[in-house]
């Protein structure tokens, strides 16, 4: 576990951030773009697109702010270029 109870995420094996395991769990929901373990994140989308994978991602991300999860709320700047409690 990375610090303060956070865990590593992962593109490539290597770590590029870490999350809360509680949005760890929620990546759950897809198993085609995250590999979800008690002690990491990867990110396992078939591609190697950059700009896939982070169009992907970013698909995920704003349908999480769309369903106002609580675990997101935070991360809107990374959706809307507009956000100013960013």
């Amino acid at each position: 576990m990375s610090p303060a109870g956070f865990i590593p995420l992962r593109i490539d094996k290597i770590s590029v951030g870490i999350i809360r395991p509680q949005f760890a769990r929620i990546l759950q929901r897809w198993p085609e773009v995250f590999e979800v373990t008690e002690t990491s994140v990867q990110l396992v989308i078939s591609t190697q697109d950059f700009q896939e994978r982070s169009t992907t991602v970013a698909e995920i991300i704003q349908k999480l702010v769309d369903e106002n999860c609580p675990k997101i709320s935070s991360l809107t700047c990374l959706t809307d270029r507009n956000a100013r409690h960013c």
